[in-house]
C-alpha cells in the first residue's frame, strides 16, 4: 500500500495530484491495480 498524505492547498495539492497518477501508471505497468481515494471533509471522517 502506498499513501500520499498532504496538508495544505495550492502548489502542495497540485504536486500530489500530479504524482498520484504517475505512481498508479507505474504500478499498472508491473501488474498492480490501484484506485485513487480522497477525503473531501476530514471533519465528517472523524
Amino acid at each position: 500500500m502506498i499513501a500520499i498524505v498532504i496538508s495544505g492547498e495550492g502548489p502542495v495539492a497540485f504536486d500530489a495530484g500530479r504524482t498520484a497518477p504517475n505512481m498508479m501508471l507505474a504500478a499498472w505497468n508491473v501488474g498492480v491495480v490501484s484506485c485513487p481515494n480522497g477525503i473531501a471533509n476530514p471533519d465528517s471522517l472523524a
